[in-house]
């Protein structure tokens, strides 16, 4: 029925464990491996999205106000040194990585500041990451933070200061 229609099943990586279908598109978060390493070698397409870099409801150190209580905390260097292609990937499976996707469940997050705060800028990191082409420069990136910051004050967006 989807297939008919231009469309495609995704599903988190679980999908795998009841053998999807190839056209499955596989939306890995168990870690930066595990589901989407096995997906992209079985030859699915793939969207990294590991809650060990890209889970933004976790809070970014140690301390934080906001932000879900687990024991991992993903600050901004950790979500901008993500690499979502594996060197053990062949090239064909390396093509099967189609992307990154963020996550900010919303469980422990009453308000949209706080949202805000999650998720800049963190944000950027993740885009830097998955739209740039330049060799990642976590330093120069860091030293382009205060123009951001000051679009985001300019909106009176909250945002977590580094």
């Amino acid at each position: 029925f989807l297939a008919r229609h231009g469309r495609r099943v995704i599903g988190w990586d679980e999908i795998l464990e009841g053998g999807a279908d190839p056209s499955t598109i596989v939306m890995s978060w168990r870690g930066p491996a595990d589901g989407g390493q096995d997906g992209a070698v079985a030859g699915h397409d793939v969207i990294k999205s590991p809650n060990t870099h890209l889970y933004f409801d976790y809070k970014q150190v140690e301390g934080d106000p906001i932000g879900a209580p687990y024991w991992r905390k993903i600050p901004l260097e950790t979500v901008y040194s993500y690499e979502p292609l594996k060197p053990e990937y062949t090239p064909e499976q390396g093509a099967h990585v189609i992307g990154v996707q963020a996550n900010l469940w919303t469980e422990h997050i009453r308000h949209f500041y706080e949202a805000c705060y999650m998720a800049l800028p963190r944000m950027a990191a993740l885009s830097e990451l998955q739209w740039s082409s330049a060799p990642k420069n976590y330093e120069a990136f860091l030293k382009r933070l205060p123009r951001l910051e000051k679009i985001y004050e300019a909106e009176g967006l909250n945002y977590r200061h580094y």
